[in-house]
């Protein structure tokens, strides 16, 4: 019988299997594994590109390790910028990756991007 758990880390149910995980994201590895098979669909048929900027932004920030790893403080800084630009400023999402590159590349190395707490 399949047993599926809810992702700690998301909220949604998935597989309750073993297995890898991103190294800075966190989550269950069966939301991982449903993570990359959605990748693997918007890749594979161009139907569904459209919607892979928000899939990658939204996963990054909702699967957020601890906020003492650099990394992944940077990654949801960077991931909610995108989503914000969007959805907030009206940046098309073929312009989403370019600002991301953008803002990854004024912040490297400056340690200046700061921890949000949610609310």
């Amino acid at each position: 019988m399949t047993e599926y758990i809810q992702c700690f880390a998301c909220g949604a149910k998935s597989l309750n299997i073993d297995g890898e995980v991103h190294k800075y994201m966190l989550s269950s590895p069966g939301c991982w594994v449903m993570f990359t098979e959605v990748l693997a669909r918007e890749y594979s048929d161009l139907t569904y590109w459209k919607g892979h900027q928000f899939t990658v932004d939204a996963y990054a920030c909702q699967h957020v390790r601890k906020k003492e790893d650099r990394r992944a403080l940077n990654s949801v800084n960077i991931h909610l910028v995108s989503l914000y630009c969007i959805f907030e400023l009206g940046l098309g999402q073929e312009e989403a990756p370019k600002l991301r590159a953008k803002f990854s590349q004024f912040h490297k190395g400056k340690n200046s991007l700061e921890w949000l707490e949610r609310v």
